[in-house]
Formats: structure tokens, C-alpha cells, sequence
């Protein structure tokens, strides 16, 4: 009885598992795609990328090492462009938010909030799962024979976002959306 007690407290406070694998990989590659826009300077936030990384308060500590792990890849500047990554609990989303870039984390309730936002602000958004593209996300990173990128090639329109058209070709695209 004790054990599952235990167990039931421990899950929320070390939250979500990640595979740290697949993490690295991420950190490395989303900011880069925000580059492969066609019009990067409209993604500029006060003149710079503005990557935010939105996580439960369970998993401050993925974010932590998330945002620490993008400062170090890209010290202040990723391409010539000024880069900042910021972290946001989901309850801090809303129409206020302003981002380039929106790479949220695990969570039961609110992906479809903040795949809104990111929607209706035109927003380029990332999530770790690749499951959760479902929910209106446009890109997803997964580890297989080899690390490939999803794009919910249903969502292109409703984002406003065109790409150059390298982008397309190394993505593998999903066709659903919501």
C-alpha cells in the first residue's frame, strides 16, 4: 500500500519521462527550422528569435536544461539573427504571448490551448511528442534509423507560414490536423 502511494506522489513530482536522446536532438534542430522560413525577419520578435519552451510546472526542470542546452548550441545569435529562449509554465499561455517559435513539452490538458495560440498568432510550433502533432502542431523530431522531422502538412495553411522549399524536401509529412 505504501509503494503505490509513493508511486502516485513521485509521478507528478518528477513529471513526464523524456528520452534525453531525442531532446539533444531537438535543441539542436528546431531553432534551425525557424531559419528555413521564407520571410525569417516576420518571425522576429523585438528584433530577435524569441524560442519559448512551454512545460508543466512537474518538468521545470527538462525546460531548465532544455533553454540551457539551445543558450549553449546558440549563444545569443543563431544565423546572424539575435536568439533568446525563454520558458513558460502552459498556464502563462495566451493571446498575449509573443514568440517565434512555441516547443512545448508534455501535457495532459493543455496542448490544444497552446497549439491555438501559437495557430492563431502564426506562431512556428514544435512539440516532443510526435503523437501530439494531432493537436495542431506543425513539427515534431523523433530518433528512428535516423532522426526524422514531421510536418503537419495540414496545418501549413491555417499558420500562414511558407517555407523555402528545401524544408519540404527533408521533411516527412503528416496529414492530420485539427
Amino acid at each position: 500500500m505504501r509503494m503505490i502511494l509513493w508511486l502516485m506522489l513521485a509521478v507528478p513530482l518528477f513529471g513526464f519521462t523524456y528520452n534525453q536522446l531525442q531532446i539533444n536532438a531537438q535543441a539542436s534542430i528546431f531553432p534551425k527550422l525557424l531559419l528555413l522560413d521564407k520571410h525569417p525577419d516576420t518571425l522576429l520578435v523585438d528584433g530577435k528569435i524569441l524560442f519559448v519552451i512551454a512545460y508543466e510546472p512537474e518538468d521545470v526542470l527538462t525546460a531548465s536544461r532544455l533553454k540551457a542546452q539551445m543558450e549553449q548550441l546558440y549563444p545569443g545569435h543563431i544565423e546572424g539573427y539575435p536568439f533568446e529562449v525563454k520558458t513558460v509554465t502552459f498556464d502563462r499561455i495566451d493571446t498575449s504571448l509573443n514568440a517565434s517559435a512555441l516547443y512545448v513539452l508534455h501535457s495532459e490538458k493543455s496542448l490544444q490551448t497552446a497549439s491555438n495560440v501559437a495557430r492563431d498568432k502564426g506562431i512556428v510550433s514544435f512539440v516532443y511528442d510526435i503523437a501530439d502533432l494531432d493537436k495542431g502542431y506543425l513539427f515534431a523530431l523523433t530518433l528512428e534509423r535516423r532522426t526524422v522531422i514531421y510536418l503537419n502538412r495540414a496545418m501549413l495553411p491555417r499558420y500562414g507560414i511558407t517555407f523555402a522549399d528545401p524544408l519540404y524536401q527533408i521533411v516527412r509529412f503528416v496529414d492530420e490536423g485539427s
